[in-house]
């Protein structure tokens, strides 16, 4: 199991609407929109912050994460990309 817990700042009068992490064994840079489909996102189960998810059954190897915010007006904010290995 990979447990992520992250913290958000939203700007001054922003809403976000979605939380999670998108993490990949091969795309270096995981994202919502990854046009090579081998991102994977898991949603946090609300907005709050600091949040945590978790990924059951990961396979061994080198993970490229980082925690997103979806804007409600559509747009994704990511923080920068982390690593861990399994």
């Amino acid at each position: 199991v990979i447990s992520f817990t992250f913290t958000v700042t939203p700007a001054p009068r922003t809403t976000i609407t979605e939380l999670g992490v998108c993490y990949s064994l091969t795309n270096k840079t995981p994202s919502l929109a990854d046009p090579s489909g081998t991102s994977s996102v898991v949603k946090a189960s609300g907005t709050a912050s600091p949040s945590s998810v978790g990924v059951n059954g990961a396979a061994k190897g080198t993970y490229y994460f980082r925690a997103y915010a979806q804007l409600q007006d559509g747009r994704v904010s990511y923080s920068q990309v982390g690593t861990v290995t399994l």
